[in-house]
């Protein structure tokens, strides 16, 4: 009977694709803890050493830094094999959180000091948190990707995002504990387990040393530049819908997140009581996805297709803005950011990763990087403009709205052109170069 409702939920997954999902799913935790984590200690540390009136430009701030480390990061694709790139993305980031940690705890009066160290702490963990959040989820599925074909992914992604959603309300929980254990301890703790990651791809390495081999066979003879994966994104018009794809929901949900923030910030008056409550809400959105992705997803990828879920999810989030647009309020934010977030990580990311699937090395590396990049931090970025703009013009609710439903109408047709494209590359067992 049980083996029946597995199977009818996640279809039939044999015992060695369940463990090549699983060592993913249990990094995937991993990253998942420390993100959220990190996620609301970055917002409070702004929020009190910077101040919420400088939000916005940091937010623009960071798609420009961005842009900077993606230069190296494909320069690092061409000199590495796939999995020293996570040894070296981790190590960066671990050291990072730990020296931030370090630096928190030898200054406990950070927060009273108007100081160049405070400005610095504010501006340099929300921008870096932020960055190698991006980098580190593109690495991820880049890898994941390159090492697992479309039939498993149609039935393993769901359980990878499921085993991940215990980390992400692991990590919330921790920041509930914020006012005990400080900060600076849940920044160690973050950079800690960041280190974790690295340790778990090198066991699957050594479990699968074929990927390896796989990955020297396709490594290109010569660099191929910097700027080949914005290249090959330019080039291909499925590369382009994949982007629009992604950019419109998460300018969407952005500025409904800072919405968010600013009654937040309203709301609560000190660092630790904004992570907290940040905190419950990630606990929330963590507490949907695990729920949608372990009794939706997989079923509803193999019964019903991309396409109808790329066409589902605009009229989904046009639904919560007409509501949040009724009944604005700082809880009415937090349900609908919770289900369209856990809608989002549970169906919307591992459909989309399947989209990369039927393409090069170098695209699922270099240009699902840079769609990564610009498809959340562009939308951070434009999101933080409009909402200066929305502001200025006097009123961010009904502005923001509008313009929010004026994009779903145009992502319509590009969802509907790229869920064809895809079954077609599948059907005909193409990849794209």
């Amino acid at each position: 009977m049980i083996s029946k409702i597995f199977r009818f939920l996640w279809g039939d997954i044999s015992k060695k694709e369940f463990k090549k999902l699983s060592i993913f799913s249990m990094a995937l935790l991993f990253i998942m803890v420390a993100y959220w984590m990190t996620r609301p200690i970055k917002d409070a540390l702004f929020l009190s050493l910077v101040g919420k009136s400088l939000l916005p430009y940091a937010k623009i701030l960071s798609l420009g830094v961005l842009c900077l480390l993606l230069v190296g990061y494909a320069k690092l694709v061409d000199w590495f094999k796939k999995n020293h790139l996570f040894y070296i993305v981790t190590s960066l980031l671990s050291i990072f959180l730990l020296v931030l940690a370090i630096i928190i705890a030898k200054n406990p009066d950070l927060y009273a000091q108007q100081s160049y160290l405070s400005k610095f702490v504010g501006w340099s963990a929300y921008i870096l948190i932020d960055c190698s959040r991006v980098l580190m989820f593109s690495l991820f599925w880049s890898f994941v990707n390159s090492c697992v074909d479309v039939a498993t992914a149609k039935k393993g992604y769901p359980l990878i995002i499921a085993g991940a959603k215990v980390g992400a309300i692991a990590g919330p929980l921790m920041t509930l504990s914020a006012t005990k254990i400080g900060i600076d301890s849940l920044l160690f703790i973050a950079g800690v387990l960041i280190f974790i990651v690295a340790i778990i791809i090198k066991i699957f390495t050594n479990i699968y040393p074929e990927i390896l081999v796989e990955d020297a066979a396709n490594v290109p003879q010569k660099s191929t530049g910097a700027f080949e994966g914005l290249r090959l994104l330019m080039k291909h018009p499925y590369l382009i819908g994949i982007f629009v794809v992604s950019i419109f929901p998460d300018l969407i949900a952005e500025i409904l997140h800072f919405s968010l923030l600013f009654l937040a910030g309203n709301s609560y008056h000190s660092p630790e009581q904004i992570v907290s409550f940040l905190g419950r809400c990630d606990i929330l959105t963590s507490s949907i996805t695990l729920i949608f992705a372990l009794f939706g997803t997989s079923l509803f990828l193999r019964t019903y297709g991309i396409i109808a879920w790329l066409m589902l999810y605009p009229f989904i989030i046009a639904v919560g803005v007409i509501y949040t647009w009724i009944f604005y309020s700082l809880w009415s934010l937090v349900v609908v950011l919770a289900i369209l977030r856990g809608l989002s990580h549970a169906l919307d990311q591992p459909y989309k990763e399947i989209l990369f699937i039927p393409t090069s090395k170098d695209i699922k590396f270099k240009s699902r990087s840079w769609i990564g990049a610009f498809g959340t931090r562009s939308a951070q970025g434009m999101s933080a403009g409009l909402v200066v703009f929305f502001s200025y013009m006097g009123n961010l609710l009904v502005y923001g709205s509008i313009f929010s439903l004026g994009l779903i109408g145009l992502c319509l047709p590009v969802a509907w052109y790229v869920g064809k494209t895809n079954n077609k590359f599948i059907q005909e067992d193409k990849i794209l170069e």
